[in-house]
C-alpha cells in the first residue's frame, strides 16, 4: 500500500517540483545573459584609494576585500562603479567585512575591467610558521 502511494502520488509530485525548479533557474540564467551591458560611469578612479584583495574567485562570482575608505558612503559609489562595468550583473557590498561581491559573466574580460576600475589585486595574506612554532601573518 505504501509503495503504491509512493509511485502514484509522491513520485509525480517530486518530478513536477524538480521540473519547475529547473525551468525557473534556466529562465533566470537566460534573462541574465540577455541584459544589456552598460557603459562604465565617468568619475574618479577608486583605485587611488588603495588596493583590493581577492577573497574568492569562482566562475561568475568574485569576492574582493576593499579598503574601508571606499565604504564611507555605504558603498554606493563602489556599487555604482562596478555595476557599470562590462559583464558585471550585480555588485553587493558588505560593510562589516569590507568586501565587495560581484556576479558577472564574461570571464577574463570582466576581471580585466574590474582591475582597470579598482586597481590590481594584492596577494592574499597567509599564516606561516615562524621560528619557534608561532604563527605569523605574511603578505597582504
Amino acid at each position: 500500500m505504501a509503495l503504491q502511494y509512493l509511485v502514484e502520488v509522491l513520485v509525480p509530485l517530486l518530478v513536477r517540483e524538480a521540473t519547475e525548479h529547473a525551468l525557473k533557474y534556466a529562465t533566470r540564467r537566460a534573462a541574465e545573459r540577455l541584459l544589456v551591458e552598460r557603459p562604465a560611469p565617468r568619475g574618479p578612479r577608486l583605485a587611488a584609494l588603495g588596493p583590493v584583495q581577492v577573497v574568492s574567485d569562482t566562475p561568475g562570482r568574485l569576492r574582493l576585500r576593499v579598503p574601508r575608505e571606499w565604504l564611507a558612503d555605504g558603498g554606493a559609489a563602489l556599487v555604482a562603479r562596478c555595476t557599470g562595468l562590462p559583464g558585471v550583473l550585480t555588485a553587493r557590498v558588505n560593510r562589516r567585512t569590507a568586501s565587495l561581491l560581484l556576479a558577472y559573466r564574461g570571464g577574463d574580460t570582466t576581471r580585466r575591467a574590474v582591475w582597470a576600475a579598482l586597481g590590481p589585486p594584492r596577494p592574499r595574506s597567509t599564516l606561516a610558521a615562524a621560528p619557534g612554532g608561532r604563527l605569523e601573518r605574511r603578505g597582504g
